[in-house]
């Protein structure tokens, strides 16, 4: 147990670094992790605005963050409350947790709200694009 108590502040450390990182050099230089379907085809997937999005809530400013980003606000919570329980599992030993209670309707509904969250914030750029196809 004490090993992969160990391994988890490692991981867990790193990421927080690499994140940590990645703020920084967003926030102070305006430098971002550039969004590769946004660069080939202009549209924006539904993780683009994530990084603003947690910039604007660490300054505070909910509104901004549900601005550049809701969904990311919206599913935030039950990432960190999901990853918090695998990571106890890991540690305990435990080779089931609460999660594995989830029905697979749930996985299946957080897909399809995360498409449609997509396909909402695009609806502009279809409707640009749907004319030039047509003709």
């Amino acid at each position: 147990m004490k090993q992969r108590i160990i391994k988890v502040i490692i991981l867990d450390s790193a990421i927080a670094m690499v994140l940590g990182i990645l703020v920084f050099v967003k926030y102070k230089f305006g430098i971002g992790i550039p969004c590769a379907l946004n660069l080939v085809t202009g549209i924006s997937c539904p993780g683009c605005g994530n990084t603003r999005s947690f910039i604007a809530l660490l300054h505070g400013d909910i509104y901004q963050a549900i601005r550049y980003n809701a969904l990311f606000l919206l599913l935030a919570p039950f990432f960190l409350v999901y990853f918090t329980i695998k990571t106890k599992s890991y540690i305990i030993g435990r080779k089931k947790d609460l999660t594995d209670r989830i029905p697979l309707v749930v996985y299946i509904l957080l897909i399809i709200i995360t498409i449609l969250f997509g396909i909402i914030r695009n609806i502009s750029y279809f409707k640009y694009l749907l004319p030039t196809i047509i003709n």
